[in-house]
């Protein structure tokens, strides 16, 4: 059988073929080769593939997973796989006031995914499926119940109750928790699941993620099933499995690409139900994302297509930035985001390495967003073309600062002459950007260079288009490979500093509002952080971190609390039975 090639470097091995029967030539192939179906070509497909944990081999000093004595075929499995197919059923809309909030109950798979909590001697199997969300900017939700659709597999059932939590989405997996709502009851109508949540989430602006468990004993109910999703919105499924039972993802993982856990069918089949606005006296917990960036701060989403790879590095290293409030993934490959979720950030970075899900359609909406004034970083390979690269407006209507395609260039190289005075180099120190997978770039009509590499290849340059100005560096600065180094992540802030006007650097507090100001305390383990606020005028307030209520507390003017844990924690100060609330403060844990 021909096969179509897939990847890049199925089609320099075709060229070098034929150039063969010539002469013998030498060629850095650095690009991924033809793999099985249900893999992802990539551009780098052959750099080292990310690791699935095993059963045998969780980490240095892990004790070892006590797994009952019991035969394979008489334990849970991850997976219903085809014994949970079946034809669904959408639910009717729900009672007003209550309306669908969010929906995704289409596009059913064939199996479905366990999530459960099970007995305690089967502790090492309890599992967790995740799936995000996006509150649209300006709105906040009640959310009220939630339709899961689900089977039962290696057992009839019926589950015991449910436990639904939500939480802060970090770098396109689950982060903080937001709230939880454990051993609720349920009403099942064919394989919908409906959870009814009491009391109800409220929910501010931003992406979220909810999981739906079962509490369900194996011995003798078996396991429940949540509906896998053939289509992908916004990120790709979570799943873990902290005691490890099954033998991978013992914290958040992709559930297809990362956990191998039904892959190519990447969503769960669910939707959230409530009503629109929540009320007042608690303050809704705040999300990753910032719906409204504020001047002089930071709100960065980078929309990468990567192998299903989240860019952690590079999401690290911006979220250092002083200023970067926050830093979240959008995963390309499987969706195109809206602009109403570009917008929720002032700084949107793109960059792919296998193919957008649809690159004509990311390549229009980065232009929208441009347009309405958004700062739009690219990296490679969106100059790579069909079938790795960006198209659409972005690419075709005057934004990019580099032609497309450009020739791969695939050797090491580090920051050569640069413009040192430039906004864009401020704080990149000499000979620090170095990249491998790199073009070799022309500059557009009207870009301007402002740094080039040791071996005279572009690195950085930017170009206005109708008053905005977008920006591109040459490198791929994912995770699928360690290939790069150097502060990327400066550069990529940078273009914030210098294309978002900022207002007086120390604003004048809004009259009546609670102001709070943070200091920290450093130490090998642990950051001690001490809050200090003014405006409060209730007796007591309440302080929260990552929108969890931490404390009631007097309103002395000041609160200490100790960290030990890695992370990003945003803290706020309500008055104690009213909405008014502080500004946020967010500290980085030891």
């Amino acid at each position: 059988m021909n096969k179509q090639a897939t990847t890049v470097r199925a089609y320099l091995l075709r060229g070098a073929f034929l150039l063969s029967l010539a002469f013998v030539i030498v060629m850095p192939l650095a690009l991924g080769q033809t793999r099985s179906r249900g893999s992802k070509p990539s551009v780098a497909a052959s750099m080292k593939m990310p690791q699935v944990p095993t059963a045998t081999g969780m980490g240095g000093g892990a004790q070892a997973v006590r797994i009952p004595a019991m035969p394979a075929s008489q334990l849970p499995k991850a997976t219903s796989g085809p014994a949970g197919a079946h034809a669904i059923t959408v639910p009717p809309a729900p009672q007003a006031p209550q309306v669908v909030l969010y929906d995704q109950y289409n596009n059913a798979g064939t199996n479905a995914t366990s999530s459960q909590d099970f007995e305690a001697s089967l502790d090492a199997f309890d599992d967790e499926l995740a799936d995000d969300f996006v509150v649209p900017g300006g709105q906040s939700w009640s959310v009220e119940s939630i339709d899961a659709d689900g089977v039962y597999f290696n057992g009839a059932g019926p589950a015991q109750s449910f436990n639904v939590r939500f939480y802060t989405n970090s770098g396109g997996l689950p982060g903080t928790l937001v709230e939880s709502r454990i051993g609720m009851s349920y009403t099942q109508s064919n394989s919908t699941f409906s959870v009814t949540l009491s009391p109800a989430v409220c929910l501010a602006s931003g992406t979220y993620w909810v999981s739906v468990q079962a509490r369900q004993d194996f011995t003798p109910a078996g396991q429940w099933g949540w509906t896998d999703r053939t289509v992908q919105s916004n990120s790709a499924a979570a799943w873990q499995n902290p005691g490890g039972g099954f033998g991978v993802c013992t914290t958040w993982g992709q559930r297809g690409a990362t956990c191998a856990i039904d892959p190519g069918v990447p969503d769960q089949v669910y939707r959230l139900n409530g009503t629109i606005g929540c009320g007042t006296g608690t303050p809704t917990p705040t999300p990753t994302a910032t719906p409204t960036p504020g001047p002089c701060t930071f709100q960065v989403l980078i929309v990468s297509s990567d192998v299903g790879v989240p860019p952690t590095t590079l999401q690290s290293q911006i979220l250092a930035e002083p200023g970067v409030t926050a830093v979240d993934f959008f995963d390309a490959q499987f969706a195109t985001p809206t602009l109403a979720q570009l917008q929720q950030y002032n700084i949107v970075v793109a960059f792919s390495n296998s193919a957008y899900f649809d690159p004509v359609a990311t390549g229009n909406v980065l232009a929208d967003y441009a347009d309405t004034g958004g700062i739009v970083v690219g990296l490679n390979f969106n100059w790579y073309g069909p079938p790795f690269g960006l198209d659409g407006r972005w690419m075709t209507g005057g934004y990019t600062p580099f032609n497309s395609p450009a020739p791969t260039n695939f050797t090491n190289s580090c920051l050569g002459t640069y413009d040192m005075a430039h906004p864009l180099m401020q704080g990149i120190p000499a000979g620090s950007l170095c990249a491998f997978y790199r073009h070799t770039m022309t500059l557009s009509p009207g870009a301007v260079s402002v740094a080039l590499y040791q071996d005279n290849e572009q690195l950085c340059a930017y170009k206005t288009n109708n008053g905005h100005t977008g920006v591109g560096i040459n490198a791929y600065v994912g995770d699928f490979a360690d290939t790069w180094s150097g502060p990327y992540g400066t550069v990529i802030v940078n273009a914030g500093r210098w294309l978002i006007p900022c207002a007086t650097p120390t604003p004048t507090p809004t009259p009546g509002r609670i102001v709070l100001t943070v200091n920290e305390r450093r130490g090998q383990d642990r950051v001690l952080v001490r809050l200090r606020w003014t405006g409060a005028n209730t007796a007591s307030v309440k302080i929260f971190r990552n929108g969890a209520l931490l404390a009631r507390v007097a309103n002395t003017g000041s609160y200490t609390d100790v960290l030990t844990a890695p992370g990003i924690y945003t803290y706020q100060v309500c008055e104690f039975g009213t909405g008014n609330c502080s500004n946020e403060k967010r500290v980085r844990g030891p």
